[in-house]
């Protein structure tokens, strides 16, 4: 857990840089779909940054499925705003082992916290 705190090859300093991690990651996942699933394979995935009102209020990065009639791929929303992954990890993993429904506490205790005044 330590590494997750310091080492800043895991760290994002930048609301763009965690926009191309996350893309990279997605592109990664994808090319090893056919080694995970049997057809029919989950559509394709883009990153996108969430809306400048959505990610403001500290909103967690959410999956938006495709449409049904194939018009639009899923997206996962990246909240891009002043966002340091270490605070998180700190707020989250600094308490050890938690049930989820504390666990949830933490998190919207931390997203209240980290809102711009």
């Amino acid at each position: 857990m330590a590494r997750l705190r310091s080492d800043p090859a895991l760290t994002a300093t930048t609301g763009q840089e965690v926009l191309s991690r996350t893309a990279a990651a997605i592109r990664r996942a994808e090319n090893r779909l056919t080694e995970l699933f049997h057809p029919p394979l989950p559509p394709p995935c883009l990153a996108e940054p969430m809306p400048r009102q959505a990610a403001e209020s500290g909103a967690p990065p959410l999956y938006y499925p495709p449409a049904r009639d194939g018009s639009r791929p899923g997206a996962y929303l990246v909240n891009c705003s002043a966002f340091d992954i270490r605070d998180f990890h700190s707020a989250v993993l600094d308490h050890g082992t938690l049930p989820l429904r504390v666990l949830t506490q933490v998190v919207r205790a931390w997203i209240t916290s980290a809102r711009p005044a």
